[in-house]
């Protein structure tokens, strides 16, 4: 992959990251109240943790694909 190449797979790459970092905060948090509620401290239900956690999976991939370019 030449230079340029790179400097364009990176630009999507950081454009993806962005994009899911941004749905990550979409995720519907729980209350205060309802955190508190539990000894973990949870901020999103089992569901929403399994999405988020899938999310971060997501951005893990892609920071190691950028680092990989350089």
């Amino acid at each position: 992959m030449d230079r340029e190449e790179k400097a364009k797979y990176y630009n999507w790459l950081q454009k993806e990251y962005q994009l899911i970092e941004n749905e990550i905060m979409r995720v519907p948090k729980l209350t205060v109240e309802e955190q508190s509620k539990n000894v973990n401290m949870v901020e999103y239900s089992p569901q929403n943790q399994q999405r988020v956690n899938t999310l971060q999976q997501k951005l893990n991939k892609i920071a190691t694909e950028t680092e990989g370019l350089f």
